[in-house]
């Protein structure tokens, strides 16, 4: 399935995310599959205000496929 196609499609900002399943039932790792251009300039901001944040990697911008928290912090 194109997620990005999908993303791209709508006007508010949008993204797909893949979220594991461990064996216990509970989940794992979030990530992020596809963003359209309003959830990208969401995270551009986003390392712009708070570059500390971020890892280090990924403040270039958004790549399909990161972690969730490396955009986002964890709150959980």
């Amino acid at each position: 399935m194109d997620f990005q196609n999908i993303v791209d499609a709508l006007y508010s900002p949008t993204c797909v995310v893949s979220v594991e399943k461990t064996k216990a039932g509970k989940y794992g790792e979030m990530r992020l599959v596809a963003a359209n251009p309003k959830y990208i300039d969401m995270i551009d901001m986003r390392i712009k205000q708070e570059p500390e944040r971020i890892s280090p990697e990924k403040s270039s911008g958004f790549i399909p496929g990161s972690l969730y928290t490396d955009y986002f912090p964890d709150n959980m």
